[in-house]
C-alpha cells in the first residue's frame, strides 16, 4: 500500500492514538492488515474493524471463574489493565510492571499493542516454580485495549503458564502481546484457552525466542469469534534447542479462527513439531498458516508440522497453507495437511453397538481432538479442556 492509501475509520483513529514512531508509521504506510497481505488474506481484520476504534473503558464486568488451576499464581486482566496479582510470590518468581513502549517488536498488531499499553507486566523465572503462573484476559464493553506480558527464564529455570481468554457477547477488541525468552536449558509449558466470543476481534501474538537446549511446549485450544488470530513467532537463537507447538478449534455458527506459526531455526540441532486439529461446523472459518524458516547453516534440524481438519457441514470453510523455506542440506523436515468429514463407516460401525448418531460424532470428535489435548501433563488441566470439547459437541448436536 503506498502513503497516499485511503484509511478506513479504524485505521485514522488508531494513528490518532499511537505515539509519532515506528508503529505510527507503519500504520500510515500499511493500514492493517487484511486481504493484500499474505499472511492475513483469509482473516481479513481491515474488513472486520470498519467503524472508528477507541480505547476500552474500564472494565466493569466479573470476573468470573475459569479454568481451576490448583495452588496457581493467578494474575487477571480486565480490559488491558491489570484487576489482580498474587499477594506474594515464590523465591523463584518475580514481578514487576514497567512502562516499556520499546517500538522494535515487529508487524503492525504486536506493534500497536506494545505502543498502546501503559506497562508492559515482566516476569522473571530464575529457578523451579512449582507454581503455575495463571494470567486471565477478561474482555467487556466496546471498544479496543492491549496488553503486554513479557517473561523471561533463567538458565535452567522452568515454569507453567496458563493464558486464558474470555469476554462477553460485546464487540471489543482485544489485542495482546506475549514475549518469551528461555536461556539456557530452562523449559517452559505454555496453555492457552480462548472462549468464543462471536463478536469480538481477539487477537494474541506470542513471540518466542529459545536459547541453547531449552524447551518451549505449547497446548492452545480455542473457540474463535467474529475475528481470531493466535499467531506464535518462535526462533531457534542457539543449538539444540526444542519447541513443541500444538493446538485445536472448534468452531460453530460463523466463528473465524486463525492458528498461524513462522519458526525460525538459525542454529544446528534444534527440533520443532507441531501438530493441529480443527472442528468446523455450521458457517465457521479456520485457517491455519505454518512456515518452517531453516537459515543457511541451521544443519541438524529436524521440523515437522500436520493439520487436519474436520468439516462437519457443507457450509463450514478450512483454509490451510503449511510452508517450508530450506536453506540448509543436511536436515529432516515435512509438512501435512489433510480436511474431510467424519469416517461414515466408523460412524456406522458406532451405531451398530447402540449409540446414537450425536453420541458417536461426539465420541470420534474427542478422540481426534484427544492428540493435541494429551499433550497437557497436568490431569486436572487436561480433563478440564476436554470437558469444554465435549460440551461443544453437545451443543452442536
Amino acid at each position: 500500500m503506498s502513503l497516499l492509501m485511503k484509511h478506513t475509520d479504524s485505521e485514522q483513529a488508531l494513528i490518532a492514538l499511537l505515539p509519532q514512531k515506528d508503529s505510527a508509521r507503519a500504520l500510515r504506510e500499511k493500514g492493517l492488515p487484511g486481504r493484500r497481505t499474505e499472511d492475513w488474506r483469509w482473516s481479513d481484520l481491515r474488513g472486520a474493524l470498519k467503524g472508528p476504534v477507541a480505547l476500552s473503558d474500564s472494565f466493569a464486568g466479573s470476573e468470573g471463574r475459569g479454568l481451576e488451576t490448583q495452588d496457581a499464581l493467578v494474575f487477571v486482566f480486565g480490559n488491558g489493565r491489570l484487576l489482580s496479582s498474587p499477594d506474594q510470590l515464590p523465591d523463584h518468581v518475580h514481578y514487576s510492571a514497567q512502562v516499556d513502549q520499546s517500538d522494535t517488536v515487529g508487524t503492525v498488531l504486536p506493534q500497536l499493542a506494545a505502543s498502546l499499553v501503559d506497562q508492559t507486566h515482566h516476569l522473571t523465572i530464575t529457578g523451579n516454580a512449582d507454581r503455575p503462573i495463571h494470567v486471565r484476559y477478561l474482555s467487556d464493553g466496546t471498544g479496543m485495549h492491549q496488553t503486554r506480558i513479557r517473561v523471561d527464564l533463567d538458565a535452567g529455570a522452568s515454569a507453567t503458564l496458563i493464558e486464558e481468554f474470555v469476554g462477553g457477547d460485546q464487540p471489543w477488541l482485544s489485542n495482546s502481546l506475549s514475549e518469551f525468552s528461555l536461556g539456557e536449558e530452562a523449559r517452559l509449558t505454555r496453555i492457552v484457552l480462548q472462549a468464543a466470543a462471536p463478536a469480538a476481534v481477539t487477537v494474541n501474538t506470542c513471540l518466542l525466542n529459545l536459547q541453547a537446549s531449552s524447551q518451549f511446549h505449547q497446548t492452545a485450544l480455542a473457540f474463535g469469534g467474529r475475528l481470531t488470530r493466535l499467531e506464535t513467532r518462535a526462533t531457534h537463537q542457539a543449538d539444540g534447542a526444542e519447541a513443541h507447538i500444538n493446538g485445536a478449534y472448534l468452531l460453530d455458527g460463523q466463528n473465524h479462527l486463525d492458528f498461524t506459526t513462522h519458526v525460525l531455526h538459525s542454529a544446528e540441532e534444534c527440533a520443532t513439531s507441531e501438530i493441529y486439529k480443527g472442528v468446523l461446523t455450521d458457517a465457521s472459518r479456520g485457517v491455519f498458516q505454518g512456515k518452517f524458516h531453516v537459515a543457511r547453516g541451521a544443519q541438524k534440524t529436524d521440523a515437522r508440522m500436520a493439520h487436519h481438519a474436520l468439516l462437519l457441514s457443507d457450509t463450514a470453510e478450512v483454509n490451510a497453507k503449511p510452508e517450508l523455506e530450506i536453506y540448509a542440506d543436511d536436515v529432516e523436515c515435512a509438512h501435512g495437511n489433510t480436511a474431510g468429514a467424519l469416517d461414515d463407516n466408523a460412524l456406522f460401525y458406532m451405531r451398530q453397538r447402540g449409540l446414537s448418531e450425536n453420541q458417536a460424532r461426539a465420541i470420534l470428535v474427542d478422540a481426534f481432538v484427544g492428540e493435541v489435548l494429551e499433550q497437557v501433563e497436568d490431569e486436572a488441566l487436561r480433563e478440564q479442556l476436554v470437558n469444554r470439547v465435549t460440551a461443544f459437541m453437545e451443543s452442536a448436536a
